[in-house]
Protein backbone atom coordinates (compact mmCIF):
# COMPACT_ATOMS: atom_id res chain seq x y z
CA UNK A 1 0.00 0.00 0.00
CA UNK A 2 2.80 2.36 0.80
CA UNK A 3 4.19 1.95 -2.70
CA UNK A 4 0.83 2.65 -4.34
CA UNK A 5 0.32 5.58 -1.96
CA UNK A 6 3.66 7.08 -2.92
CA UNK A 7 2.89 6.55 -6.57
CA UNK A 8 -0.46 8.29 -6.18
CA UNK A 9 1.17 11.28 -4.41
CA UNK A 10 3.77 11.50 -7.18
CA UNK A 11 1.07 11.48 -9.94
CA UNK A 12 -0.90 14.16 -8.07
CA UNK A 13 2.18 16.36 -7.77
CA UNK A 14 3.03 15.79 -11.41
CA UNK A 15 -0.47 16.70 -12.47
CA UNK A 16 -0.43 19.79 -10.20
CA UNK A 17 2.87 20.91 -11.66
CA UNK A 18 1.60 20.30 -15.15
CA UNK A 19 -1.50 22.34 -14.41
CA UNK A 20 0.45 25.08 -12.60
CA UNK A 21 3.14 25.61 -15.23
CA UNK A 22 1.05 27.83 -17.41
CA UNK A 23 0.22 29.94 -14.32
CA UNK A 24 3.88 30.57 -13.46
CA UNK A 25 4.46 32.60 -16.52
CA UNK A 26 5.31 35.97 -14.88
CA UNK A 27 5.95 39.28 -16.48
CA UNK A 28 9.27 41.04 -16.23
CA UNK A 29 7.89 43.47 -13.65
CA UNK A 30 6.61 40.61 -11.53
CA UNK A 31 9.93 38.82 -11.79
CA UNK A 32 11.76 41.94 -10.71
CA UNK A 33 9.46 42.37 -7.72
CA UNK A 34 9.88 38.71 -6.84
CA UNK A 35 13.69 38.96 -7.05
CA UNK A 36 13.57 42.01 -4.81
CA UNK A 37 11.45 40.07 -2.29
CA UNK A 38 13.87 37.13 -2.37
CA UNK A 39 16.81 39.48 -1.80
CA UNK A 40 14.99 41.11 1.17
CA UNK A 41 14.22 37.73 2.73
CA UNK A 42 17.84 36.59 2.33
CA UNK A 43 19.02 39.86 3.92
CA UNK A 44 16.79 39.31 6.93
CA UNK A 45 17.98 35.71 7.26
CA UNK A 46 21.61 36.94 7.08
CA UNK A 47 20.97 39.47 9.86
CA UNK A 48 19.44 36.77 12.05
CA UNK A 49 22.36 34.40 11.41
CA UNK A 50 24.87 37.17 12.12
CA UNK A 51 23.24 37.72 15.52
CA UNK A 52 23.10 33.98 16.18
CA UNK A 53 26.79 33.52 15.37
CA UNK A 54 27.72 35.57 18.47
CA UNK A 55 25.64 33.42 20.80
CA UNK A 56 27.18 30.59 22.82
CA UNK A 57 23.78 29.01 22.96
CA UNK A 58 23.51 28.90 19.14
CA UNK A 59 26.90 27.16 18.88
CA UNK A 60 25.52 24.39 21.12
CA UNK A 61 22.39 24.31 18.96
CA UNK A 62 24.39 24.22 15.71
CA UNK A 63 26.50 21.29 16.99
CA UNK A 64 23.30 19.51 17.97
CA UNK A 65 21.72 19.94 14.50
CA UNK A 66 24.97 18.92 12.79
CA UNK A 67 25.32 15.62 14.64
CA UNK A 68 21.57 15.02 14.88
CA UNK A 69 21.80 13.09 18.16
CA UNK A 70 18.31 13.80 19.42
CA UNK A 71 18.66 11.56 22.47
CA UNK A 72 21.07 13.97 24.14
CA UNK A 73 20.34 17.37 25.62
CA UNK A 74 21.14 20.37 23.49
CA UNK A 75 22.49 22.66 26.21
CA UNK A 76 23.43 20.24 28.99
CA UNK A 77 24.90 22.03 32.04
CA UNK A 78 23.74 25.44 30.79
CA UNK A 79 20.13 24.64 31.68
CA UNK A 80 20.85 22.68 34.86
CA UNK A 81 19.28 24.24 37.97
CA UNK A 82 21.38 23.49 41.02
CA UNK A 83 19.55 22.92 44.32
CA UNK A 84 19.73 25.62 46.97
CA UNK A 85 21.21 23.36 49.62
CA UNK A 86 20.51 23.46 53.33
CA UNK A 87 18.80 26.60 54.54
CA UNK A 88 20.80 28.05 57.48
CA UNK A 89 19.19 28.28 60.88
CA UNK A 90 19.08 31.71 62.47
CA UNK A 91 19.33 30.91 66.18
CA UNK A 92 21.69 33.71 67.23
CA UNK A 93 22.92 37.08 65.95
CA UNK A 94 25.85 35.29 64.30
CA UNK A 95 23.37 33.25 62.23
CA UNK A 96 22.13 36.50 60.66
CA UNK A 97 25.33 36.75 58.61
CA UNK A 98 24.88 33.20 57.26
CA UNK A 99 21.24 33.95 56.44
CA UNK A 100 22.11 37.18 54.59
CA UNK A 101 24.84 35.36 52.68
CA UNK A 102 22.37 32.60 51.73
CA UNK A 103 19.78 35.14 50.56
CA UNK A 104 22.37 36.97 48.47
CA UNK A 105 23.70 33.75 46.93
CA UNK A 106 20.16 32.60 46.11
CA UNK A 107 19.38 35.96 44.52
CA UNK A 108 22.52 35.76 42.37
CA UNK A 109 21.62 32.25 41.20
CA UNK A 110 18.07 33.40 40.48
CA UNK A 111 19.35 36.26 38.31
CA UNK A 112 21.71 33.89 36.47
CA UNK A 113 18.97 31.38 35.70
CA UNK A 114 16.53 34.08 34.61
CA UNK A 115 19.20 35.59 32.37
CA UNK A 116 19.87 32.17 30.79
CA UNK A 117 16.15 31.60 30.29
CA UNK A 118 15.85 35.00 28.58
CA UNK A 119 18.76 34.18 26.27
CA UNK A 120 17.22 30.82 25.49
CA UNK A 121 13.89 32.46 24.65
CA UNK A 122 15.67 34.93 22.36
CA UNK A 123 17.45 32.05 20.67
CA UNK A 124 14.20 30.14 20.20
CA UNK A 125 12.50 33.23 18.80
CA UNK A 126 15.37 33.96 16.41
CA UNK A 127 15.50 30.39 15.06
CA UNK A 128 11.71 30.38 14.75
CA UNK A 129 11.88 33.62 12.75
CA UNK A 130 14.61 32.18 10.55
CA UNK A 131 12.52 29.06 9.88
CA UNK A 132 9.54 31.22 8.93
CA UNK A 133 11.71 33.31 6.58
CA UNK A 134 13.13 30.13 5.06
CA UNK A 135 9.61 28.94 4.33
CA UNK A 136 8.81 32.28 2.72
CA UNK A 137 12.04 32.07 0.73
CA UNK A 138 11.21 28.57 -0.47
CA UNK A 139 7.81 29.72 -1.72
CA UNK A 140 9.39 32.68 -3.48
CA UNK A 141 11.96 30.42 -5.11
CA UNK A 142 9.19 28.12 -6.34
CA UNK A 143 7.43 31.12 -7.86
CA UNK A 144 10.72 32.10 -9.46
CA UNK A 145 10.95 28.61 -10.94
CA UNK A 146 13.98 27.51 -8.91
CA UNK A 147 12.36 24.26 -7.74
CA UNK A 148 15.65 22.56 -6.87
CA UNK A 149 16.74 25.35 -4.47
CA UNK A 150 13.27 25.47 -2.98
CA UNK A 151 13.31 21.71 -2.46
CA UNK A 152 16.72 21.79 -0.71
CA UNK A 153 15.64 24.71 1.43
CA UNK A 154 12.47 22.90 2.47
CA UNK A 155 14.48 19.76 3.36
CA UNK A 156 16.86 21.85 5.49
CA UNK A 157 13.99 23.72 7.07
CA UNK A 158 12.22 20.48 8.00
CA UNK A 159 15.34 19.23 9.79
CA UNK A 160 15.63 22.49 11.66
CA UNK A 161 11.99 22.34 12.71
CA UNK A 162 12.71 18.98 14.38
CA UNK A 163 15.73 20.48 16.23
CA UNK A 164 13.67 23.56 17.08
CA UNK A 165 11.05 21.33 18.63
CA UNK A 166 13.73 19.81 20.92
CA UNK A 167 14.95 23.33 21.75
CA UNK A 168 11.46 24.44 22.74
CA UNK A 169 10.97 21.34 24.86
CA UNK A 170 14.21 22.00 26.73
CA UNK A 171 13.30 25.67 27.07
CA UNK A 172 9.92 24.78 28.60
CA UNK A 173 11.53 22.28 30.95
CA UNK A 174 14.17 24.82 31.97
CA UNK A 175 11.47 27.48 32.46
CA UNK A 176 9.58 25.17 34.83
CA UNK A 177 12.76 24.42 36.79
CA UNK A 178 13.57 28.14 37.05
CA UNK A 179 10.02 28.88 38.17
CA UNK A 180 10.21 26.19 40.86
CA UNK A 181 13.64 27.49 41.89
CA UNK A 182 12.34 31.06 42.15
CA UNK A 183 9.39 29.93 44.26
CA UNK A 184 11.73 28.04 46.60
CA UNK A 185 14.06 31.05 46.81
CA UNK A 186 11.16 33.35 47.62
CA UNK A 187 9.81 30.98 50.27
CA UNK A 188 13.20 30.47 51.94
CA UNK A 189 14.07 34.16 51.74
CA UNK A 190 10.81 35.17 53.38
CA UNK A 191 11.36 32.64 56.17
CA UNK A 192 14.94 33.80 56.70
CA UNK A 193 13.87 37.45 56.71
CA UNK A 194 11.33 36.67 59.41
CA UNK A 195 13.98 34.82 61.41
CA UNK A 196 16.41 37.72 60.99
CA UNK A 197 13.76 40.18 62.13
CA UNK A 198 13.02 37.99 65.16
CA UNK A 199 16.71 37.74 66.09
CA UNK A 200 17.20 41.50 65.71
CA UNK A 201 14.23 42.18 67.99
CA UNK A 202 15.55 39.60 70.44
CA UNK A 203 19.01 41.17 70.32
CA UNK A 204 17.47 44.59 70.92
CA UNK A 205 15.55 43.30 73.98
CA UNK A 206 18.66 41.56 75.35
CA UNK A 207 20.75 44.69 74.76
CA UNK A 208 18.19 46.79 76.62
CA UNK A 209 18.18 44.27 79.48
CA UNK A 210 22.00 44.22 79.64
CA UNK A 211 22.11 48.02 79.52
CA UNK A 212 19.55 48.07 82.33
CA UNK A 213 21.75 45.79 84.44
CA UNK A 214 24.79 47.96 83.71
CA UNK A 215 22.82 51.13 84.54
CA UNK A 216 21.73 49.65 87.88
CA UNK A 217 25.35 48.64 88.51
CA UNK A 218 26.56 52.18 87.82
CA UNK A 219 23.92 53.69 90.11
CA UNK A 220 24.82 51.18 92.82
CA UNK A 221 28.51 52.12 92.60
CA UNK A 222 27.64 55.81 92.71
CA UNK A 223 25.56 55.19 95.86
CA UNK A 224 28.40 53.14 97.40
CA UNK A 225 30.88 55.90 96.65
CA UNK A 226 28.55 58.50 98.14
CA UNK A 227 27.64 56.71 101.37
CA UNK A 228 30.98 54.96 102.05
CA UNK A 229 33.29 57.94 101.82
CA UNK A 230 34.66 57.37 105.33
CA UNK A 231 35.51 53.72 104.68
CA UNK A 232 37.52 53.35 101.50
CA UNK A 233 38.10 49.61 101.92
CA UNK A 234 34.39 48.88 102.33
CA UNK A 235 33.55 51.03 99.32
CA UNK A 236 36.12 49.18 97.21
CA UNK A 237 34.83 45.77 98.35
CA UNK A 238 31.21 46.68 97.60
CA UNK A 239 32.13 48.13 94.22
CA UNK A 240 34.10 44.99 93.36
CA UNK A 241 31.15 42.83 94.40
CA UNK A 242 28.82 44.88 92.22
CA UNK A 243 31.17 44.40 89.24
CA UNK A 244 31.31 40.64 89.72
CA UNK A 245 27.53 40.36 90.13
CA UNK A 246 27.03 42.47 87.00
CA UNK A 247 29.34 40.26 84.95
CA UNK A 248 27.65 37.09 86.22
CA UNK A 249 24.17 38.47 85.43
CA UNK A 250 25.20 39.52 81.92
CA UNK A 251 26.73 36.09 81.25
CA UNK A 252 23.62 34.31 82.55
CA UNK A 253 21.34 36.53 80.43
CA UNK A 254 23.34 35.70 77.30
CA UNK A 255 23.51 31.98 78.13
CA UNK A 256 19.81 31.53 78.79
CA UNK A 257 18.91 33.71 75.80
CA UNK A 258 20.89 31.82 73.18
CA UNK A 259 21.38 28.31 74.56
CA UNK A 260 18.27 26.24 73.97
CA UNK A 261 19.58 23.10 75.62
CA UNK A 262 21.67 23.76 78.72
CA UNK A 263 22.23 20.02 79.15
CA UNK A 264 24.04 19.99 75.81
CA UNK A 265 26.51 22.58 77.07
CA UNK A 266 26.97 20.66 80.31
CA UNK A 267 27.77 17.52 78.31
CA UNK A 268 30.35 19.33 76.21
CA UNK A 269 31.96 20.87 79.27
CA UNK A 270 31.99 17.45 80.92
CA UNK A 271 34.00 15.97 78.05
CA UNK A 272 36.27 18.99 77.80
CA UNK A 273 36.79 19.51 81.53
CA UNK A 274 39.73 17.09 81.82
CA UNK A 275 41.71 18.72 79.04
CA UNK A 276 40.77 22.20 80.17
CA UNK A 277 41.78 21.41 83.76
CA UNK A 278 45.24 20.29 82.62
CA UNK A 279 45.81 23.05 80.10
CA UNK A 280 44.52 25.81 82.37
CA UNK A 281 45.62 24.47 85.74
CA UNK A 282 47.20 27.71 86.92
CA UNK A 283 44.16 29.67 85.73
CA UNK A 284 41.77 27.48 87.73
CA UNK A 285 44.07 27.57 90.75
CA UNK A 286 44.04 31.35 90.58
CA UNK A 287 40.23 31.32 90.54
CA UNK A 288 40.23 29.05 93.59
CA UNK A 289 42.82 31.34 95.15
CA UNK A 290 40.47 34.27 94.62
CA UNK A 291 37.68 32.36 96.38
CA UNK A 292 40.07 31.53 99.26
CA UNK A 293 41.17 35.16 99.52
CA UNK A 294 37.63 36.54 99.49
CA UNK A 295 36.19 33.99 101.91
CA UNK A 296 39.27 33.45 104.08
CA UNK A 297 40.20 37.07 104.54
CA UNK A 298 43.92 36.38 104.86
CA UNK A 299 44.64 39.43 102.72
CA UNK A 300 42.47 42.21 101.39
CA UNK A 301 42.77 45.41 99.42
CA UNK A 302 44.72 48.00 101.41
CA UNK A 303 46.90 45.46 103.28
CA UNK A 304 50.67 45.75 103.15
CA UNK A 305 52.19 42.36 102.38
CA UNK A 306 55.56 40.85 101.60
CA UNK A 307 55.81 37.94 99.15
CA UNK A 308 58.83 35.97 97.99
CA UNK A 309 58.54 34.60 94.45
CA UNK A 310 59.82 31.24 93.21
CA UNK A 311 62.86 33.03 91.82
CA UNK A 312 63.68 34.42 95.27
CA UNK A 313 62.55 37.97 94.54
CA UNK A 314 61.11 39.73 97.60
CA UNK A 315 58.27 42.15 97.02
CA UNK A 316 56.79 44.38 99.72
CA UNK A 317 53.90 46.57 98.76
CA UNK A 318 50.30 47.61 99.27
CA UNK A 319 47.46 45.61 97.71
CA UNK A 320 45.56 47.95 95.39
CA UNK A 321 43.38 45.35 93.64
CA UNK A 322 42.32 41.71 93.85
CA UNK A 323 40.87 40.43 90.57
CA UNK A 324 39.73 36.93 89.68
CA UNK A 325 43.25 35.94 88.63
CA UNK A 326 45.78 38.32 90.16
CA UNK A 327 46.66 40.38 93.20
CA UNK A 328 48.00 43.80 92.23
CA UNK A 329 50.59 45.44 94.52
CA UNK A 330 52.06 48.90 94.59
CA UNK A 331 55.70 48.60 95.63
CA UNK A 332 56.43 51.28 98.23
CA UNK A 333 59.79 52.49 99.52
CA UNK A 334 60.66 50.08 102.33
CA UNK A 335 63.54 48.19 103.93
CA UNK A 336 63.17 45.51 101.24
CA UNK A 337 63.55 48.02 98.43
CA UNK A 338 66.45 49.69 100.33
CA UNK A 339 68.34 46.52 101.17
CA UNK A 340 67.63 44.23 98.18
CA UNK A 341 65.68 45.65 95.25
CA UNK A 342 67.28 49.09 95.16
CA UNK A 343 64.16 50.48 93.51
CA UNK A 344 60.46 50.96 94.26
CA UNK A 345 57.24 52.38 92.83
CA UNK A 346 56.53 49.45 90.52
CA UNK A 347 53.15 47.78 89.97
CA UNK A 348 53.53 44.07 90.75
CA UNK A 349 51.07 41.37 89.65
CA UNK A 350 50.91 38.24 91.82
CA UNK A 351 48.87 35.19 90.72
CA UNK A 352 46.12 34.32 93.17
CA UNK A 353 47.38 30.73 93.34
CA UNK A 354 50.37 32.03 95.35
CA UNK A 355 48.02 32.00 98.34
CA UNK A 356 48.38 28.18 98.32
CA UNK A 357 52.10 27.88 97.55
CA UNK A 358 53.81 30.90 99.11
CA UNK A 359 53.96 32.59 102.49
CA UNK A 360 52.25 35.97 102.65
CA UNK A 361 53.64 38.28 105.33
CA UNK A 362 50.73 40.58 106.16
CA UNK A 363 51.83 43.81 107.82
CA UNK A 364 48.29 45.12 108.45
CA UNK A 365 45.95 42.17 108.97
CA UNK A 366 42.59 42.67 110.73
CA UNK A 367 43.33 46.25 111.63
CA UNK A 368 46.71 45.47 113.23
CA UNK A 369 48.53 48.26 111.44
CA UNK A 370 51.76 48.04 113.50
CA UNK A 371 54.80 45.77 113.36
CA UNK A 372 57.90 45.36 115.51
CA UNK A 373 61.07 46.86 114.08
CA UNK A 374 64.57 47.13 115.54
CA UNK A 375 67.74 49.18 115.46
CA UNK A 376 71.09 47.61 116.38
CA UNK A 377 74.15 49.50 117.58
CA UNK A 378 77.45 48.25 119.05
CA UNK A 379 79.21 49.81 122.02
CA UNK A 380 82.66 49.08 123.41
CA UNK A 381 83.26 46.46 126.11
CA UNK A 382 84.24 49.13 128.63
CA UNK A 383 81.05 51.18 128.07
CA UNK A 384 78.31 51.43 130.66
CA UNK A 385 75.94 48.80 129.23
CA UNK A 386 73.08 49.75 131.55
CA UNK A 387 73.37 53.36 130.45
CA UNK A 388 73.34 52.28 126.81
CA UNK A 389 70.22 50.17 127.39
CA UNK A 390 68.51 53.08 129.17
CA UNK A 391 69.30 55.48 126.34
CA UNK A 392 68.02 53.03 123.71
CA UNK A 393 64.82 52.42 125.68
CA UNK A 394 64.11 56.13 126.10
CA UNK A 395 64.67 56.91 122.43
CA UNK A 396 62.49 53.99 121.29
CA UNK A 397 59.74 54.87 123.78
CA UNK A 398 59.66 58.43 122.55
CA UNK A 399 59.01 57.38 118.94
CA UNK A 400 56.73 54.39 119.63
CA UNK A 401 54.50 55.59 122.46
CA UNK A 402 51.49 56.12 120.21
CA UNK A 403 52.08 52.86 118.35
CA UNK A 404 52.37 50.88 121.59
CA UNK A 405 48.87 51.94 122.63
CA UNK A 406 47.56 51.37 119.11
CA UNK A 407 49.03 47.86 119.10
CA UNK A 408 47.49 47.08 122.47
CA UNK A 409 44.02 48.16 121.30
CA UNK A 410 44.32 46.22 118.03
CA UNK A 411 45.33 43.02 119.84
CA UNK A 412 42.44 43.44 122.24
CA UNK A 413 40.03 43.58 119.30
CA UNK A 414 41.62 40.58 117.64
CA UNK A 415 41.17 38.38 120.72
CA UNK A 416 37.60 37.74 119.53
CA UNK A 417 39.04 35.97 116.50
CA UNK A 418 42.50 34.77 117.60
CA UNK A 419 43.90 33.34 120.83
CA UNK A 420 46.22 36.07 122.03
CA UNK A 421 47.85 35.95 125.44
CA UNK A 422 49.33 38.89 127.30
CA UNK A 423 51.43 40.80 124.81
CA UNK A 424 53.86 43.47 125.97
CA UNK A 425 53.64 46.36 123.56
CA UNK A 426 56.36 48.50 125.19
CA UNK A 427 59.81 48.80 123.54
CA UNK A 428 62.30 46.07 124.39
CA UNK A 429 66.09 46.36 124.55
CA UNK A 430 68.51 43.42 124.43
CA UNK A 431 72.26 43.24 124.74
CA UNK A 432 74.55 40.62 123.21
CA UNK A 433 78.28 40.08 123.30
CA UNK A 434 79.69 40.27 119.82
CA UNK A 435 83.18 40.01 118.40
CA UNK A 436 83.84 43.75 118.25
CA UNK A 437 81.77 44.90 121.22
CA UNK A 438 78.39 44.64 122.86
CA UNK A 439 75.37 44.73 120.54
CA UNK A 440 72.47 46.81 121.82
CA UNK A 441 69.27 45.74 119.97
CA UNK A 442 66.21 47.88 120.60
CA UNK A 443 62.77 46.68 119.41
CA UNK A 444 59.72 48.92 119.20
CA UNK A 445 56.27 48.90 117.55
CA UNK A 446 55.80 51.22 114.58
CA UNK A 447 53.28 51.85 111.86
CA UNK A 448 53.41 49.27 109.06
CA UNK A 449 53.39 51.99 106.43
CA UNK A 450 56.18 54.12 107.92
CA UNK A 451 58.75 51.57 109.13
CA UNK A 452 61.64 53.13 107.26
CA UNK A 453 60.79 56.63 108.46
CA UNK A 454 60.63 55.59 112.12
CA UNK A 455 63.81 53.52 111.83
CA UNK A 456 65.65 56.48 110.37
CA UNK A 457 64.46 58.80 113.19
CA UNK A 458 65.31 56.30 115.97
CA UNK A 459 68.75 55.59 114.48
CA UNK A 460 69.59 59.27 114.19
CA UNK A 461 68.48 60.16 117.73
CA UNK A 462 70.05 57.04 119.27
CA UNK A 463 73.40 57.85 117.69
CA UNK A 464 73.24 61.46 118.92
CA UNK A 465 72.32 60.37 122.48
CA UNK A 466 75.18 57.85 122.71
CA UNK A 467 77.70 60.35 121.34
CA UNK A 468 76.54 62.83 124.02
CA UNK A 469 77.09 60.26 126.80
CA UNK A 470 80.51 60.16 128.47
CA UNK A 471 80.14 56.55 129.65
CA UNK A 472 79.07 54.94 126.41
CA UNK A 473 81.19 54.74 123.29
CA UNK A 474 80.31 53.29 119.92
CA UNK A 475 82.40 50.26 118.96
CA UNK A 476 83.88 49.67 115.54
CA UNK A 477 86.42 47.17 114.21
CA UNK A 478 89.96 48.03 115.40
CA UNK A 479 93.37 46.52 114.90
CA UNK A 480 96.24 46.66 117.45
CA UNK A 481 99.82 46.54 116.23
CA UNK A 482 102.50 45.38 118.75
CA UNK A 483 106.08 46.17 117.84
CA UNK A 484 108.78 44.02 119.46
CA UNK A 485 111.79 46.31 120.02
CA UNK A 486 114.23 43.43 120.40
CA UNK A 487 113.20 41.90 117.13
CA UNK A 488 113.64 45.27 115.43
CA UNK A 489 117.13 45.76 116.87
CA UNK A 490 118.26 42.26 116.01
CA UNK A 491 117.02 42.76 112.51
Amino acid sequence: MSFWLKLLVALVLLFANAEAKPKKQLSDAELAALDQNISSIKSKIAQIEEGLSKSVWYKRYADFTSFGNYKKSIFGELIKVDPLGNVPKVESPFGIFNALSFIKESSVKKDIYESRLLELEKLSEAIDNRARLNRDLAIALELRGDDESAYKLNEKNNEELVALKHLKNEKESFAKSVEAFNEKVQEDSQKLQMDIKYQLMKLLNISLLVLGVIAVSIMAKIAIKKYSVANHERAYLFAKTVNIVTIVLVVLILLFSYINDVGYIVTILGFASAGIAIAMKDWFMSLLGWVAIVLGGAVKVGDRVKITSKEGVDVLGDIIDISLLTITLYEDVSLVSYAKNKRAGRIVFIPNNYIFTHIFLNYSHSGLATVWDNVDIRVTFDSDIDEAIRIAFEVASKHSKVFSKLTERSIRRMRAKYSFGDVNTEPRVFSFIEENGVAISVWYPTNSFSILKTKSAVSKELLAAINASSSVRIAFPTTSVVINEDVRKNG
